[in-house]
């Protein structure tokens, strides 16, 4: 099999490929075939150096994967091949409070992780996916999927109205990077909000209109212009998700200029 591998973290770290025999699952372990894997901001701070000393080098990384079964050991009646799986962040957390000895079970960081073509795991990490949701889908549950659903879930009935804050923060912080690294003066930028919703159950949003209110001293408008591009092509992920799955997204700007007479 093949797999991915981090020598030496660090600012200019890269990946090397490598070809390795095919592990065989043990008693009461599960043998993967990885179908998918998800990227977290956690798995590019342990490949920058910036998430503490690797204990396991080279380290095979990330935390998040999905994949089908392919074999099973003895003692394991939970799965069977063919079974659709996503892997368990911390790999022997069952049920019940987060507990000191669950902390080196996580994966990504502390263990040969997931970014390899077959992974064997112990059968207590994985958990079975659903037919409707896809290997990219289940990817994407454990850490981002599952932090998300314990934030909101439990605190919310249905029929609530639920307001989730990131698409007008991080493409002001886009566009106001963007445009300092340009060497234009901008003192600010904010981003105002219109949107449409489906009438039925799920009210999931149809239409949103962004507009970029840019405040700063003789800013160039092509700059602007191009800043507000980009993050919209580009940088701002919740605004390209969204547009991928089917919502009406549109950009405008206007440039004002700063007074400090004002404040």
């Amino acid at each position: 099999m093949q797999r991915y591998l981090i020598d030496k973290p660090g600012p200019h770290a890269e990946l090397r490929l490598e070809e390795t025999a095919d592990p065989e699952p043990g008693n009461g372990e599960v043998l993967v075939r990885v179908k998918a894997c998800s990227l977290n901001y956690r798995d590019l701070m342990v490949l920058r150096g910036q998430y503490g000393e690797l204990k396991h080098a080279p380290l095979v990384p990330l935390s998040d994967c999905a994949g089908e079964v392919i074999s099973v050991g003895e003692g394991v009646d939970e799965f069977e091949k063919g079974d659709r799986v996503a892997g368990c962040f911390f790999q022997n957390w069952q049920a019940g409070r987060l507990r000191h000895e669950v902390y080196g079970s996580d994966l990504g960081f502390n263990q040969q992780n997931v970014l390899s073509e077959l992974r064997v795991f112990n059968k207590d990490g994985l958990v079975k996916l659903p037919r409707y949701v896809s290997f990219a889908e289940g990817a994407c549950l454990p850490v981002a999927g599952l932090t998300a659903f314990n934030a909101v879930v439990p605190h919310v009935a249905r029929g609530q109205t639920v307001l989730l804050l990131g698409t007008g923060g991080c493409s002001s912080y886009d566009v106001l990077s963007m445009l300092r690294k340009s060497r234009q003066q901008v003192v600010d930028c904010r981003v105002e909000l219109e949107a449409e919703r489906a009438d039925a159950v799920p009210a999931v949003f149809t239409r949103i209109a962004m507009h970029f209110v840019v405040t700063g001293v003789g800013l160039k408008e092509s700059q602007v212009k191009r800043a507000v591009e980009l993050s919209a092509e580009k940088y701002c992920s919740a605004s390209i998700m969204l547009g991928a799955a089917g919502v009406a997204i549109s950009h405008s700007y206007e440039i004002v200029e700063f007074d400090p007479a004002a404040g």
